[in-house]
Parts: C-alpha cells; sequence; structure tokens
C-alpha cells in the first residue's frame, strides 16, 4: 500500500510501510510531517502511526558526535601543553596553549551559535 508524506518542503510518495519506515528513520520523515494512506482522506502526523513510533533508530556511535571529538582533541592539546611545560620546553608549551584556546573559542562559540538557532 502507497503512503505520501507532506513536507513543509513538498510532497513524496513511498510505495510501501516499510520503505517509510526506513525514511523515518534516517531523518527524511520528521514526526511532524503529516502522512496519508492510499485510500484515505486523512492526513496523520507520522509520530502518530504505530510503526513509525515503535521504529527505533539504532544507537549512534561514540565518534560520530561532534561534540565528543571537540572535547577529545581539546582535551589532548591540553595534556600536550602540559607535558610541554613539564619537560621544560615552554615554547611548545605555549603553541600548544595558543592552539588550545583557539580551538576551544571556535568550539564554544559554534555550540552556542547552534544553541540560540534552535
Amino acid at each position: 500500500m502507497k503512503y505520501r508524506v507532506r513536507t513543509p518542503d513538498g510532497e513524496l510518495s513511498y510505495p510501501s510501510i516499510l520503505e517509510l519506515t526506513k525514511a523515518y528513520l534516517i531523518g527524511l520523515v520528521e514526526p511532524m510531517d503529516e502522512v496519508q494512506r492510499e485510500g484515505e482522506v486523512k492526513w496523520r502526523k507520522a509520530a502518530s502511526i504505530p510503526q513509525l513510533a515503535q521504529a527505533k533508530k539504532p544507537p549512534r556511535s561514540f565518534w560520530a558526535d561532534k561534540q565528543m571529538r571537540w572535547a577529545l582533541g581539546l582535551a589532548t592539546l591540553g595534556a600536550l601543553a602540559g607535558f610541554s611545560f613539564l619537560n621544560e620546553a615552554q615554547h611548545m608549551g605555549v603553541l600548544f596553549v595558543l592552539a588550545f584556546v583557539v580551538i576551544g573559542l571556535q568550539w564554544v562559540t559554534r555550540w552556542q551559535r547552534k544553541k540560540y538557532r534552535k
């Protein structure tokens, strides 16, 4: 049975509930998008369809999270800076500290910009 999906960007058509579920899981269909089954006149929110509401997204990988990668990179730079200062290589330590500060500020500003866009 075919399904039509109405999004703010337009309309999509899916040949089966399985294809619709796959699209829902990868984010092509959002929970607030409207779905109409072939032969019906009523549009329903995707989140109200039991097959979609019960569909579970696969767990995200540890490395898929950008924030975690940034945090690990900053921690590495901080550790390198600390070791440089302890080993009396101040010129390298200063470079690592500067890199740490620049990347940290960039990370924080991106995070804040993303936070306020929502």
